[in-house]
């Protein structure tokens, strides 16, 4: 009969259900530790429902999250199809944990807008080569910078 070798065995499985698991919660606990949550008095979320994205100007959300009426709250959980947890945000001051979850939803919508617009200018910018599209994002207007602004002799 031939000898098997169980090592590989041995510490494929160890990997497996030891260290990928013990990885895992060392990141988690990294990540809670030293990333910060944004703090809810700067979330804001849309008035208008879809909220208007043209092209060429990236506009931000009107309404501040912590000023926002219970109406507009929830109108927004509804229009993204979150429905667990609307009698809280009914109330004239919910939770924070409420609060949260509307926050980390503004912020998802926000990303989905903001990915949708630059794949729909990519796709006619280089696929359909459209001439003359707004870019996605407003340029913002800055100073140049003091080493690179040029000089008049």
């Amino acid at each position: 009969m031939a000898e098997v070798d169980l090592w590989p065995i041995v510490i494929a499985t160890t990997l497996w259900s030891v260290a990928f698991p013990l990885l895992y919660y060392f990141y988690k606990w990294v990540l809670d530790t030293f990333c910060v949550q944004l703090p809810l008095d700067c979330i804001r979320i849309p008035k208008e429902l879809p909220h208007p994205d043209p092209p060429g100007e990236a506009q931000d959300f009107p309404v501040p999250l912590l000023t926002a009426t219970p109406a507009e709250r929830q109108a927004f959980m509804k229009f993204r199809g979150c429905i667990e947890g609307l009698e809280e945000l009914a109330q004239e001051k919910p939770g924070e944990g409420a609060l949260r979850r509307v926050a980390e939803e503004a912020v998802r919508y926000k990303g989905e807008l903001v990915d949708t617009k630059h794949g729909k200018w990519d796709y006619e910018h280089f696929e359909l080569r459209k001439k003359g599209l707004a870019f996605p994002v407003r340029e913002r207007e800055r100073e140049p910078h003091p080493q690179r602004a040029r000089r008049d002799p």
